[in-house]
């Protein structure tokens, strides 16, 4: 899945109508502002309700990484591309008559065990440094995304951030569980994607005033 797919996605989550994860709190003015879609600079996406503009920059920060041609890539990105080229082949296939299910499932189990061999070997300091990295790259350009919205004491910055894993598409939806409660009624709820650290925390806090929030 490309760039365009995944911040199609992304808008489309900042601009639900309902009111869930990503429409809570001050965050419900983007299930009714308008995405500027002729916005073409930085940030990201921008949107605008009652002459007011929200800018939000959207950027990917990867959890798991593999090292190739002695070079640490994102994990994430592999992945992703692997089971696309998966489908490409054997959707080829498909259409020539050629399909065989067997070695379309031994393909997709061995991507998935690769998958699986990257959780396992997460390595949160090395997170903590790409964390770091990119959101201080980021946020050196705030001062430029607010000149480009070009609406003085009329804009507020998001920063939109996406922890990717080969196991959760753009904003994949977190892990189910129940809970008990005292009269025993069991009731569903859903574990958020993404886990704040205190570390993560003490990198973002240094930017309150110069964004608005972040949002996972």
């Amino acid at each position: 899945m490309g760039k365009e797919k995944f911040e199609d996605i992304c808008v489309q989550n900042l601009s639900a109508k309902h009111f869930g994860k990503y429409v809570s709190g001050k965050l419900k003015v983007f299930s009714t502002a308008r995405c500027c879609t002729e916005f073409t600079e930085s940030p990201d996406f921008l949107f605008e309700k009652n002459n007011e503009y929200y800018g939000v920059e959207h950027f990917v920060i990867d959890l798991l990484y593999k090292e190739q041609e002695g070079v640490q890539r994102s994990g994430s990105r592999l992945a992703d591309s692997g089971i696309w080229e998966i489908y490409k082949h054997h959707h080829g296939a498909l259409i020539k008559n050629q399909f065989d299910a067997k070695i379309a499932a031994k393909d997709l189990e061995k991507a998935i065990q690769e998958m699986a061999d990257l959780v396992a070997k997460f390595n949160y300091a090395q997170y903590m440094d790409e964390f770091k990295r990119i959101v201080e790259k980021h946020a050196g350009k705030v001062g430029k995304y607010y000149e480009n919205i070009q609406q003085p004491g009329k804009t507020k910055i998001y920063f939109l951030i996406e922890e990717r894993n080969p196991f959760s598409g753009a904003f994949g939806k977190g892990i189910d569980y129940f809970v008990r409660r005292r009269d025993g009624a069991l009731i569903k709820r859903t574990s958020p994607q993404t886990i704040l650290t205190v570390e993560m925390m003490q990198v973002l806090k240094k930017y309150i005033g110069k964004i608005e929030g972040v949002i996972f």
